[in-house]
């Protein structure tokens, strides 16, 4: 099938979620537009609209080129484009002068727009965004935006009409103009079909915007209609520069009279901003010449249009970069950071200022430097960072590793990052402990902190007595993103606390090789151990581990711990005992709470090849443990050959799912719910119902169906699309190289379903995203990577997360 006929299917189909909800994605048009309405977005059904990544041109008079909303107020489709997302495209008008009403795009009747990173060129009006209701009240945008755009040449570039809360931020706007233009335009929502009094606009954030203005004619950069509109305005930290007009300074205009730039900060506007030329190399692209630090942070809004790069490639996202913590004004962000970003080198000396040029040489510096304050970003040049006595200053016992006593703040986090396309890595293989512990990176009390692109590996055992671990993170509100953990003796990654997230981590061969008894059984990928607080709260997002010890995953907490789309495979080197994901323990410890919320979440994740279990519940009541079960939501999991070690006499079961029987009353036991998962190819079984005591044994108790043991399915080898030919294939695709972007590997159809398969649709619904009439089973809604000429089932993108300092947001 060639790419155009695809193309034509992929905006063809309808797309369908658990809730009802359509998902359409529209990307890669490259087109001209000859009819008056554009791309008219359908608005009869709920619709989750993606438009990215598009090239429209037109040479009409008159028109829309994008409707993606409504121009008047209709209660049948109103509000059904809520939260849609507007990115990465190019809206381009050929007619440089359009005498009708020529808009570019239309984005009304539709809360929290997320409208950014697009240009928009030669428009009677460029982006319109009217809302409010007949009941007379506005819009309310509690999300999303207008941001990083560029705005060129348009009559109105923004017309606001009728929301409340919508933010403008860091746009570059240009007029050339020898007539009348505005800017912005802040309205009531008066010619929509709403009846007065018109819903206002109110609570509009305007920052750190670029307003460029050249030509003789009368140019507002905002247009103020009534004065409710003003109600909350908060408009400051802005460039202006307008070439023809004395000093430059920009006009306004309120309540139809033209107001000046001091009589504009005399109603209290623009308090910090300023009248700078900023220098573009040209006015196509808008690139200023040299780096300007200037501007306010605004928090979740920090990922600009590369300065660098102004390639714009239909198909593609256009180059980006992010802010530091001096904060860059309009759509284009310079990469190389300034101002109160620091650095760390190998060939660095922790004497110096922490500069680019003068950068530190040691991560403990980094991490314990009290120039370092909220809202700064420490970048690590690629290297290898050797760690020994001489560098180990923080904080000053060999083997106790690097603390991290800096912390950020809410909005404010401290950045500790690779600087881009560099890897670095803190190698500990030259420390000699002189206690128990051997530690590469550890902090005790660590808040507000995110860490993104660090490898820590080679922190090795002396003894046998020695304890390791790679990376210890304690404390709350923290982001640990595309690090690795490997060649530890030991654990891996060490967490606990509240609202700590891992995204896109690594960690392998870990183990503990000299342990005196069953070596490797301390050997984690990933480790949990909080029992002193019940509202700890831990999520692991699309993270590895393989070939550790022990096993890939380990879960020891009273608190919340959460593994969506994590894989874990081969794990159980010597004699660690090798479980996928060992989901213990909750109440073995002495006053701890009664059964309560949930407090295990397993979905779409992978256990294959591991020497023991896929899964473990870890809850069992035995003679040396007491424990009370508690909830949990295993779903569409995959467990995939796990056990076929034949050479080990250990472990002794080897199965996809055991489930224990615990302490607590049968009725509570059904708290553990197994939902659409598919266990295949294990070596003692697919599940396995634990009974207590040997005496009269009564067996576990958990609630379940549609998983592939239990009536959902028959699935043999031939429901997969394709499946490795061995162990050792099956090890190397799952372990092979992260995406760009540090999103797992791409599998190709390998553990996807068959399309003959009957385990598609033969799931039920638990709330994850699924398409045609139910879920699949196992952790790939089937999507088929190339499309065959009679295909008619509907297509849906599969969840990935995204952060914005500490927010975890998943894309549905």
């Amino acid at each position: 099938m060639n790419l155009r006929k695809i193309l034509i299917i992929l905006l063809s189909f309808v797309f369908t979620d658990a809730i009802g909800q359509i998902n359409l994605t529209i990307e890669g048009i490259d087109s001209i537009t000859t009819t008056h309405n554009g791309y008219d977005i359908p608005r009869t059904s709920q619709t989750n609209l993606i438009f990215r990544y598009n090239r429209i041109r037109t040479a009409l008079d008159d028109g829309f080129m994008l409707t993606a909303g409504d121009n008047d107020y209709s209660t049948i489709t109103s509000t059904k484009l809520n939260g849609a997302q507007i990115y990465g495209n190019r809206f381009n008008s050929t007619n440089t002068s359009p005498s009708g009403s020529l808009h570019g795009i239309m984005a009304g009747y539709n809360k929290n727009y997320d409208f950014h990173h697009n240009y928009i060129s030669t428009y009677s009006y460029g982006f319109t965004h009217e809302g409010g209701y007949p009941d007379h009240t506005s819009m309310e945008s509690t999300s999303g935006g207008v941001y990083y755009n560029i705005f060129k040449n348009n009559s109105l570039s923004i017309n606001e009409k009728g929301y409340d809360g919508t933010r403008i931020v860091n746009n570059t706007f240009f007029v050339d103009n020898s007539t009348w233009a505005a800017i912005i335009t802040l309205c009531n929502s008066n010619t929509g079909g709403l009846t007065e009094p018109y819903p206002p606009t109110k609570n509009v954030v305007i920052k750190n915007n670029i307003f460029y203005v050249r030509g003789t004619g009368v140019v507002h950069a905002l247009y103020i209609v009534n004065e409710e509109d003003t109600l909350g305005l908060d408009c400051d930290y802005n460039i202006y520069f307008y070439e023809n007009r004395t000093n430059n300074e920009p006009l306004f205009n309120y309540m139809g009279a033209n107001v000046t730039w001091s009589q504009w900060r005399a109603l209290g506007y623009d308090q910090h901003s300023i009248i700078l030329d900023p220098d573009f190399i040209d006015i196509n692209e808008f690139v200023p010449r040299t780096r300007i630090n200037f501007g306010c942070v605004i928090l979740g809004l920090d990922v600009g249009l590369s300065a660098e790069n102004s390639v714009w490639t239909v198909g593609q996202m256009p180059a980006t970069n992010t802010q530091g913590s001096s904060w860059q004004p309009g759509a284009r962000i310079y990469q190389t950071p300034a101002g109160g970003d620091f650095f760390v080198s190998p060939d660095g000396n922790d004497n110096n200022p922490g500069t680019y040029t003068q950068p530190w040489a040691t991560w403990g510096k980094a991490f314990n430097s009290t120039a370092v304050q909220p809202g700064d970003t420490v970048y690590f040049r690629g290297g290898v960072y050797q760690m020994t006595s001489n560098n180990l200053v923080y904080p000053g016992t060999l083997g106790e590793g690097y603390d991290v006593s800096r912390d950020g703040t809410s909005g404010n986090y401290i950045h500790y990052f690779n600087y881009p396309g560099e890897k670095p890595i803190l190698d500990c293989s030259n420390v000699t402990p002189v206690g128990s512990h051997n530690i590469g990176i550890y902090g005790h009390d660590v808040n507000y902190v995110h860490f993104k692109g660090l490898t820590v590996r080679n922190a090795y055992q002396i003894d046998g007595n020695t304890s390791v671990t790679g990376w210890g993170i304690v404390g709350n509100n923290n982001i640990i993103e595309n690090c690795v953990v490997y060649n530890c003796g030991g654990k891996g990654f060490f967490g606990a606390g509240h609202n700590i997230y891992y995204i896109n981590c690594d960690a392998y061969n870990n183990s503990d090789s000299l342990t005196y008894e069953m070596p490797g059984n301390d050997g984690v990928g990933f480790t949990n151990v909080d029992v002193s607080q019940d509202d700890g709260s831990v999520y692991y997002i699309n993270c590895r581990a393989w070939e550790n010890g022990d096993q890939g995953f380990s879960a020891i907490s009273n608190g919340y711990l959460e593994f969506n789309g994590c894989w874990s495979f081969n794990n159980g080197d010597l004699q660690g005992e090798g479980h996928g994901f060992k989901m213990g323990c909750v109440g073995i410890y002495p006053n701890q709470p009664d059964f309560g919320p949930l407090k295990r979440k397993y979905v779409n994740c992978i256990a294959a090849y591991n020497r023991a279990n896929g899964w473990t519940t870890n809850d069992s009541d035995g003679s040396t443990r007491h424990q009370e079960v508690h909830r949990m939501h295993i779903y569409n999991n995959l467990s995939f050959f796990n056990g076929h070690h034949l050479s080990d006499p250990w472990p002794p079961m080897q199965y996809g799912f055991v489930i224990y029987k615990t302490a607590s009353d049968a009725s509570l036991e059904l708290a553990r719910e197994y939902y659409n998962n598919i266990s295949i190819g294990n070596e003692d079984g697919e599940v396995f119902i634990h009974s207590y005591p040997h005496t009269n044994p009564v067996f576990a108790s958990y609630t379940h169906s549609n998983n592939s043991w239990d009536g959902g399915a028959t699935i043999t080898l031939d429901d997969f699309a394709a499946v490795p030919v061995n162990k050792e294939a099956g090890v190397t695709l799952l372990m092979g190289t992260r995406q760009s972007d540090g999103s797992l590997p791409n599998l190709g159809n390998y553990f996807k379903l068959a399309q003959s398969s009957d385990a598609i649709d033969g799931g039920i619904n638990v709330g994850l995203p699924y398409k045609g009439t139910a879920p699949d089973l196992g952790p790939f809604e089937s999507d088929y990577n190339v499309l065959q000429d009679g295909d008619t089932k509907p297509i849906i993108f599969i969840n990935k997360p995204i952060y914005f300092d500490g927010t975890i947001v998943i894309i549905k």
